[in-house]
């Protein structure tokens, strides 16, 4: 049972309500990187005839959102700021979940604003909550499952229920990462069910079916639909998922890893301590450990998956925060009143430690004007636009990726056999840039550095002079940060 009632309410509600403010002024005034225009052009093809829709459907929940956005009347630097304050409300509604799971589980308030100063204080979290990110939706799901969990089984019974299932689908469908994060939930719910009472079979297969059957029933009704031959989207999104699980410990992929040390060793040593108190002590040592293998098993998870990316595993330390506020009861008193007035010092002071922990999109922003301006010119336009920098243009040739051979030599085919209007050079195109030169060198005039038009078509644009602020290429690249 939480304990407080509701004018103890008036602080954390101020609180979350000034963050959420703040989250979304930041997000829509700090540095874009170009997987998150990606995402936000690539979803228009969500549910449509194209080619490349079967590349939407293995995040569903994550491009159908994404599509909505479509609907509103906006121009495109409008479109991506409404999904950065879209994202940017998520990842505030994940702290405010965050916030309310530890309060449920350790029926503290401190405890509850232990996790969230611990969370604010890691510069790794701080610059990737809000971003147009499916992990930021899967920690979402998952966080809310958690909660809605908590709550049920303060009941006398624990049963069968259909929000859980339902929570459990949406986490995964959100990006089949979800698979992590429901695999640690499964572990947490069933040893907190046991020792909540209920019979170890029991727990575990309630923990079970409610958390992982989801899984189960995507993967065995896409292989079926594989089986037949049957040309099931989710089935060949399948595919790139199973491909996406290939080199888990590779050396080259470790440098955020490292990154993380070297920002929050502090946070590392918190976990470390947290971890081996709950071990180390007989007196209540059952009831924390659900919440250590949760922690730790995304822990695990995070060192497994082969894409370490910041954003990956920023809005995932959200579970390894659950746990930093068993040291309320680990610790003697004298060690938690020196730990909470230092995190309280340390939160404010790593949050704005580093002199660019900002980096302001005022330059993409002129330039996703500029190209729009550029683009009216014509009626129409095909775009060759392998970022997505105009989400609001239809017509427009891109790839997946340049690990994807496919979608890449689809593109330049493209290229050559019905040629678009505009071609944007960004650095995503570097690796194949060199089969498209003759291409461009032949039947395109180079506008500005890294815009080519074609030039039949070089008449439209005889009134109108150059003047890009800056080359794209270096803008929008998968950097987290602009050009120096």
């Amino acid at each position: 049972m939480v304990v407080g009632c509701k004018k103890d309410l008036w602080l954390p509600f101020a609180f979350f309500s000034g963050f959420t403010i703040f989250a979304i002024y930041f997000a829509t005034h700090e540095f874009l990187s170009f997987s998150e225009i990606w995402s936000i052009s690539f979803s228009k093809i969500f549910g449509t005839s194209n080619a490349m829709a079967t590349a939407t459907y293995y995040k569903p929940v994550f491009y159908s959102l994404l599509r909505t956005i479509y609907w509103l009347p906006l121009n495109n630097w409008q479109h991506i700021l409404v999904a950065r304050s879209l994202f940017a409300f998520i990842g505030s509604a994940s702290l405010v979940l965050t916030y309310t799971i530890a309060r449920t589980y350790y029926q503290k308030n401190i405890c509850a604003w232990i996790a969230i100063l611990f969370l604010l204080s890691i510069n790794i979290y701080s610059l990737h909550f809000f971003r147009v990110r499916s992990d930021v939706l899967l920690v979402f799901f998952s966080l809310l499952y958690l909660y809605v969990f908590l709550k049920k089984s303060e009941k006398k019974v624990f049963s069968f229920s259909p929000l859980l299932l339902v929570l459990s689908l949406l986490a995964f469908t959100s990006t089949p990462k979800g698979v992590y994060s429901l695999i640690a939930i499964f572990l947490f719910s069933s040893i907190h069910l046991t020792e909540q009472g209920l019979s170890r079979k029991k727990a575990w297969s309630l923990s079970f079916f409610h958390s992982l059957m989801p899984i189960f029933i995507i993967l065995i009704f896409s292989s079926l639909m594989m089986m037949t031959q049957y040309s099931d989207p989710y089935a060949l999104a399948l595919q790139y998922f199973y491909n996406s699980f290939e080199n888990y410990f590779s050396v080259q992929n470790w440098g955020h890893i490292l990154t993380l040390g070297k920002q929050a060793p502090l946070h590392l040593l918190l976990i470390f301590i947290a971890s081996v108190s709950i071990l180390r002590t007989n007196k209540n040592r059952r009831s924390w450990l659900p919440v250590l293998v949760l922690s730790l098993t995304m822990v695990f998870f995070i060192l497994l998956h082969n894409e370490k990316w910041r954003f990956f595993i920023g809005p995932h330390l959200s579970f390894v925060a659950l746990l930093i506020p068993s040291l309320f009861y680990t610790l003697s008193k004298g060690w938690m009143k020196t730990l909470i007035p230092f995190l309280l010092v340390l939160t404010p002071v790593l949050f704005t430690r580093y002199s660019q922990w900002h980096s302001s999109n005022k330059t993409q922003e002129l330039i996703i004007n500029y190209l729009e301006d550029m683009a009216s010119y014509f009626d129409n336009p095909v775009v060759f636009d392998s970022v997505g920098i105009l989400p609001r243009v239809q017509n427009t040739y891109w790839f997946i990726g340049p690990n994807d051979r496919v979608s890449a030599d689809y593109a330049i085919r493209s290229l050559g056999s019905h040629p678009p209007t505009l071609v944007f050079i960004t650095a995503k195109l570097k690796p194949i840039s060199q089969q498209i030169l003759g291409e461009l060198a032949q039947n395109y005039h180079q506008y500005e550095v890294g815009i080519w038009v074609r030039k039949d078509h070089m008449d439209r644009l005889n009134s109108r002079q150059p003047g890009l602020i800056a080359p794209i290429e270096y803008w929008f690249s998968h950097s987290m940060r602009p050009p120096d």
